[in-house]
C-alpha cells in the first residue's frame, strides 16, 4: 500500500529575548536548506498488536530569513507493508506530531528538536561549512525512558504503534541562497 503523508509546520525560531542560544549567524540569512533521508520502522500497532516493518523517505526544506527566523516543510513517502483494518482507532490527525520545534543555532549548526510520541524525541543538527555554502546533517532519536514505550500517532489513519525499532540512513543536505518557499 503506497502511504503519501505531507505536513507543513512553519515554525518561528529564537526570540529576540533569548539568550540561552547563539544570535542567527549573517552569513545564513535568506538561504534555504534541503534535507532528505531514507528511515526503516518496525512497529507493533496497539489496536490489533500486528508487527510490521515499512520504509520512508522525508524530505526537510528550510528558509531562513533575513531576520533570522527559520521556516521549515516537512514532506513523507513511504510503502507501508500492513493494511488498515476496519476498525478505526482512535487517534489525532493533527499535523502537530511533525512540528519541528525550538530552532536555533549552535556556533555554525542549526538544531531543532522534534517531539516523537508523548515518550521520545529527535534531534536535527545542520551543520554548516565556515562560508555556509555547504552544510551536513544528523539526526538523533532519543528512546522512551526504561520501562516506558515510544509510541508513534500516524496522521493518515491516527493509528499508534509501538516503535519497536528504527534505523535512519545518513541524511543528505545541501544549501543554496533565497527563499525555497517563494517570494
Amino acid at each position: 500500500m503506497l502511504c503519501r503523508m505531507t505536513t507543513s509546520a512553519f515554525l518561528i525560531s529564537l526570540s529576540a529575548a533569548s539568550t540561552a542560544f547563539a544570535a542567527t549567524p549573517a552569513q545564513v540569512m535568506n538561504k534555504s536548506v534541503e534535507m532528505s533521508w531514507r528511515e526503516t520502522r518496525t512497529d507493533k500497532i496497539l489496536w490489533s498488536g500486528k508487527i510490521s516493518q515499512f520504509a520512508f523517505q522525508t524530505k526537510l526544506t528550510l528558509y531562513i530569513s533575513s531576520k533570522g527566523l527559520v521556516f521549515s516543510d516537512m514532506n513523507r513517502d513511504g510503502n507501508l507493508s500492513r493494511q488498515v483494518g476496519d476498525e478505526q482507532p482512535k487517534g489525532n490527525n493533527s499535523t502537530r506530531t511533525w512540528k519541528i520545534m525550538n530552532w536555533h543555532f549552535e556556533g555554525r549548526t542549526l538544531v531543532g528538536l522534534q517531539g516523537f510520541g508523548p515518550q521520545g524525541a529527535r534531534r536535527i543538527a545542520i551543520e554548516f561549512d565556515e562560508g555556509y555554502r555547504s552544510c551536513r546533517a544528523t539526526i538523533q532519536s532519543g528512546r522512551a525512558a526504561a520501562g516506558k514505550t515510544t509510541i508513534a500517532t500516524y496522521m493518515r489513519t491516527g493509528e499508534q504503534a509501538e516503535v519497536l525499532a528504527e534505523q535512519i540512513e545518513p541524511p543528505t543536505c545541501s544549501v543554496r541562497d533565497g527563499n525555497a518557499f517563494g517570494n
